[in-house]
């Protein structure tokens, strides 16, 4: 089979609405052939450098119903904008063995959506009362997601908190009345990114101080009462005096 001398290339860009509104285009797209290979190159122009790309590329002879095999080269996932991308198409194991006719190569390239990295916002106290109820909150990530939360302590994961849908970007937790100590942390991740909050702390809910202090006044008192009394303290009776004999 000889390969089409003539080919022609139809440039087919997904979202062309977004692209045409910010100037990003695929240019410069140029085909030639080599033995039983097509190869195309083309430059991929865009604003920003980490945006990646899926690049597929169609044929005409099977009426573009699937992307064209037998191919190699900058396609695929994740092509990040740049000049002299190329593709090489082995067509010879990938046309009809009796095709001989004009070809129209379609390029198609889609912008792939990159989530937000997360970010959890700080937490609104950097100490917490055994009972009480942290409330977390962050951003990023995909909304489809399924958001871990977990807990550290030093730096070492102690326990898994929950887990949540990233929609609703926020969970509640009530820190339970067995924890306390200094160094706490809590995480969130979705599987391939993470964030993680600054130190916090967890206290006694009555703080030990106001425990502490009314025994040292009962102490006080027991010692004051139950002391030695010096010669100048005066003693006080219990006893109320007896009836006054008249004169």
């Amino acid at each position: 089979m000889a390969i089409p001398r003539k080919i022609s290339v139809l440039i087919f860009v997904l979202m062309a609405g977004f692209f045409a509104t910010r100037g990003q285009s695929i240019e410069n797209l140029k085909t030639t052939i080599d033995g039983d290979r097509i190869v195309i190159t083309y430059d991929l122009s865009y604003g920003d450098s980490n945006q990646k790309f899926r690049i597929a590329l169609y044929s005409s002879h099977d009426n573009y119903s699937s992307s064209l095999h037998s191919i190699t080269g900058d396609l695929g996932e994740n092509i990040a904008p740049g000049r002299g991308k190329r593709v090489v198409w082995d067509a010879k194991n990938s046309l009809p063995a009796d095709f001989d006719s004009e070809i129209t190569i379609k390029v198609k390239a889609s912008k792939i959506m990159v989530a937000a990295k997360l970010d959890l916002k700080p937490l609104a106290k950097s100490g917490y009362k055994k009972g009480q109820t942290m409330d977390m909150q962050w951003q990023g990530g995909r909304p489809t997601d399924k958001i871990n939360i977990e807990l550290y302590k030093d730096g070492g994961l102690q326990q898994k908190l929950g887990e949540t849908q990233n929609s609703s970007q926020s969970y509640s937790w009530s820190i339970p009345k067995e924890l306390k100590g200094k160094g706490y942390s809590v995480r969130i991740s979705d599987g391939t990114d993470q964030s993680k909050s600054g130190d916090f702390s967890i206290k006694p809910k009555i703080p030990l101080l106001l425990i502490i202090a009314p025994v040292a006044v009962v102490g006080g008192v027991l010692a004051f009462s139950g002391g030695s009394k010096s010669k100048d303290t005066p003693v006080v009776s219990d006893e109320l005096p007896g009836p006054v004999k008249p004169n």
